[in-house]
């Protein structure tokens, strides 16, 4: 696994920067600021933006150990690995949900779970928790 890292996110970005739709800031923990994405993960994220057309609001993507904690998050949370992402649906329609799970499925997201405002993917083994509307069809 060969992460992306940066102490700070307001620190210099490696030149080239691998996601061009994504900012250090974005990706960087809520806690200590710092940035940790699994290449990978951030790659198909980055191909997932592409393909949608459409901005993605990440509520959610690296979280430092201490933060963690902090909001009860899974004691094993992709999040900490940098493999996982927390996209915000509050202004999607209905269809729009159901084509972007889709697609994300298509783009290697495997670990799906649905929130009243957001949608959480990761690059773990197939799994799926919560709101229903989160289920790629594959999922079912």
């Amino acid at each position: 696994m060969t992460m992306l890292k940066m102490d700070h996110y307001t620190d210099p970005k490696p030149d080239p920067w691998p996601w061009p739709n994504f900012s250090p800031y974005e990706l960087a923990s809520n806690g200590d600021g710092s940035v940790q994405i699994d290449n990978e993960a951030g790659d198909k994220l980055q191909s997932l933006r592409t393909e949608w057309g459409k901005p993605l609001t990440l509520n959610s993507a690296y979280r430092d150990p201490i933060y963690n904690t902090s909001i009860n998050g899974a004691k094993l949370s992709k999040h900490m690995l940098g493999q996982a992402f927390d996209i915000s649906v509050r202004s999607w329609l209905k269809i729009d949900k159901q084509e972007f799970k889709e697609l994300a499925w298509r783009h290697g997201f495997r670990g799906f779970g649905g929130y009243d405002s957001f949608i959480h993917i990761d690059i773990g083994r197939a799994r799926k928790w919560g709101k229903s509307w989160a289920w790629p069809k594959v999922l079912k």
